[in-house]
């Protein structure tokens, strides 16, 4: 409801997000805190008022006639060999200049498991920089190899500080 009352009331919004705060299980491992810590840091461009440039591609809430009409080419980014869904719709909006709504109040609990494997946070690290080298323009490449060497240096920074 709250994502919905958000994008109505709010008639200049092309889109609506919201986002997960990570909460390790009872007695979980090391590497569940490390999932934990990397989603922590993405919260800070989600909680600084109720736009934001960003979009979690777990939650995002788009008006029927904008995907029917293909707004802005949304949809056909998508289709043609649109691999990160979220981030084709953050640089669409950007590019754009549209307006991404996030209720500071559309914050997600998310249980991590109580058992996390290096194995599979290694798996899910390498899915998040892949998606960074998916693009739909020269601009969007420009922006998410950017974010690739952000994300490398406090993962690195992140690394050296649990040693």
């Amino acid at each position: 409801d709250n994502l919905v009352d958000t994008l109505e009331q709010n008639e200049e919004a092309f889109m609506c997000t919201a986002y997960p705060f990570d909460v390790p299980a009872l007695e979980s491992g090391l590497v569940s805190y490390c999932v934990a810590a990397y989603h922590l840091r993405l919260i800070i461009a989600f909680s600084l008022g109720y736009t934001t440039t960003f979009v979690w591609g777990g939650c995002m809430l788009y008006r029927k006639r904008d995907l029917i009409q293909d707004a802005h080419k949304l949809v056909s980014s998508w289709r043609n060999g649109g691999y990160s869904d979220d981030l084709i719709a953050s640089s669409i909006c950007q590019a754009n200049k549209l307006t991404i709504m996030c209720n500071p109040s559309s914050v997600l609990l998310q249980e991590l498991p109580k058992h996390t494997t290096f194995k599979q946070y290694w798996n899910y690290m390498s899915r998040q920089v892949f998606v960074l080298d998916t693009y739909t323009s020269g601009w969007h490449k420009v922006l998410n190899h950017m974010l690739i060497g952000i994300h490398t240096y406090l993962s690195i920074l992140f690394i050296l500080s649990m040693a």
